[in-house]
Parts: C-alpha cells; sequence; structure tokens
C-alpha cells in the first residue's frame, strides 16, 4: 500500500540543480505536486512566506540512503525527491557524522559531496570501501579528468556532476541499487569459483587471488573483473562492458573503462605493452586471456 508523508520543501532556489521541463513556481500544494518528480528544483518564489507542506504519496521500497551533504538546501531537496520515489533517506552535514552513520545504519547507498569541511569526500569514501562494500555515488562541481580520476581510485561507483538534475540523480541512484540487488540475488545462480589459470575468484566471499595471494580489488574492480572471467578469450566491445559492469546509462563513457582496465591491469601485474591477461582490440574492446 502507498504511504502518505508530509513534506515541506525549502522555499529557496539552488544552484546545484539544473531547472527540468515541469519545474514550478507557485505557491500551492497542487501546483507543486504537478511537477514531474514531485519536487521542483525552484519551488518558492524569493521572498514569498513559507512554503505550506506538500502531501507527497509514495510507495515504499525498504531501501536506506544515507546524502552526505552540507549545503542544507540542496540536501534537502534531494531528500524529498529521493522519499517521494519510498526511500528512507539520512542526512549527514559532515564526513565525520557520516562515516558514523554507516556505521550505525548501515544503508544501501551513499551519495556523497566531495567538498565537505574537515574530512573531505575523497578521504570518506576511501575509508568507507576499506570497511565496506556499500555503493557510493559522489556529487561533485570537478569537471576535468583527473577529479574523476581520482573519485573512482578512491572507490567511487559513480559520479554525477553539479549542475545536474533531480532525475539524472535519481536514475543514477535507482541504477546502482538495482545492481547490487541482483548481484546478491544472482549469486545462487553461478559458479561459487571462477578461475582462469592462477587467478581465484569466489563469488561468495567477493575474494580474489592470483597465485595464492589475496588481490585487494575495488567493488567495481572486482565487478570488472568478474565479467571478465566469465567470458574468457570472447571479445568484449566497449559497449557491452560499460552496459554490463556500469549500467546502460554509462555505455558511452569510455574514459570509466580504460581507467579501470588500468587499475585492474596494474594489481594483476599485467604490462600493457605486452599483456598477459587483458588485450585491447584498438576500436572494438577488450579481451581476456583463454584458460
Amino acid at each position: 500500500m502507498d504511504q502518505i508523508r508530509l513534506i515541506r520543501p525549502s522555499r529557496v532556489r539552488c544552484p546545484a540543480l539544473r531547472p527540468q521541463a515541469g519545474d514550478l513556481e507557485g505557491d500551492s500544494p497542487e501546483r507543486c505536486n504537478q511537477a514531474a518528480d514531485g519536487v521542483p528544483s525552484v519551488l518558492w518564489p524569493m521572498g514569498s512566506h513559507s512554503p505550506p507542506a506538500v502531501w507527497l504519496r509514495v510507495k515504499p521500497v525498504d531501501q536506506c540512503i544515507l546524502l552526505i551533504e552540507d549545503d542544507t538546501n540542496l540536501a534537502r531537496l534531494i531528500e524529498v525527491s529521493l522519499s517521494r520515489e519510498g526511500y528512507r533517506v539520512l542526512l549527514a552535514e559532515d564526513g565525520v557524522l557520516g562515516l558514523e552513520m554507516v556505521g550505525h545504519e548501515q544503508p544501501d547507498l551513499v551519495i556523497l559531496d566531495i567538498m565537505l569541511p574537515g574530512l573531505d569526500g575523497w578521504e570518506v569514501c576511501r575509508r568507507l570501501k576499506a570497511a565496506s562494500g556499500i555503493p557510493v555515488l559522489m556529487l561533485t562541481a570537478r569537471v576535468t579528468e583527473d577529479d574523476v580520476l581520482k573519485g573512482f581510485s578512491c572507490g567511487a561507483d559513480d559520479y554525477v556532476r553539479k549542475p545536474f538534475s533531480l532525475a539524472e540523480l535519481k536514475a543514477r541512484a535507482g541504477s546502482l541499487l538495482r545492481r547490487v540487488a541482483s548481484a546478491a540475488g544472482g549469486a545462487g545462480s553461478e559458479p561459487r569459483v571462477l578461475t582462469n589459470l592462477d587467478l581465484v575468484l569466489d563469488t561468495t566471499r567477493h575474494e580474489v587471488h592470483k597465485q595464492g595471494r589475496p588481490l585487494g580489488l575495488t567493488p567495481k574492480e572486482y565487478r570488472l573483473l568478474a565479467y571478465f572471467l566469465r567470458h574468457p578469450g570472447r571479445l568484449l566491445s566497449y559497449e557491452e562492458l560499460l552496459t554490463q559492469v556500469w549500467g546502460p546509462e554509462h555505455k558511452d563513457q569510455s574514459v570509466y573503462l580504460r581507467v579501470y582496465v588500468r587499475y585492474l591491469r596494474q594489481k594483476l601485474g599485467d604490462d600493457p605493452s605486452h599483456p598477459t591477461y587483458i588485450t585491447n582490440v584498438r576500436g572494438e574492446g577488450y579481451r581476456f586471456r583463454e584458460p
């Protein structure tokens, strides 16, 4: 059964959000509820009186998202939007509090801003990933490739660049949560152990060993290697790898794939000029060695 929640939205403009078709300005709950996602990017004219409460009908999905964001206005808008989708949303305004809440609440997803007071998003992500496999979606105004690579090296699973739309954020968050649920639900349908000569991947423990020594892979590196091991000797197109490991919304993000193949090669001790494990077929894709 649907649940009804009383939500009192912010009345200020939020520059981190990109206006979308259907965004409304007004002062009535009826008009507000007409917005495409129930939470307009611009809700109330500046200088207006406090907005009335808005009743939103939501469907419970029994998943928890922790948002670590110090911008109160942005955090509130994201909370309202995700709550309308049925998620339980927790808020933390700094990295230290966020890490404490991860330990206590065990959320299904963490949405993490990079520019936080005190402990920044990079370090929060590193510590979180060292202790758990919870997926992390990073919010950032940084747009250079080096910044993206730094986020991935910390273990981030995906990026959303500011300014962004609430629709994009919800789509990416939902995609991450579906992939995690799919991996958990499909664990019994594949072999417990995948092997390729000196490599052993345990799909139950999510551990990888090379010649008996553990490899410290991030969750994304693990998923990429697992996909390679399931299809040894076959040419895997860039689009296929991006779709299967990152999701269909990332099928054109070739930089993600290049970065993670490089990281994986480094941990496997694979020389890209004379590869043993992963061969690049220029302009087409990658092939993992046959046993």
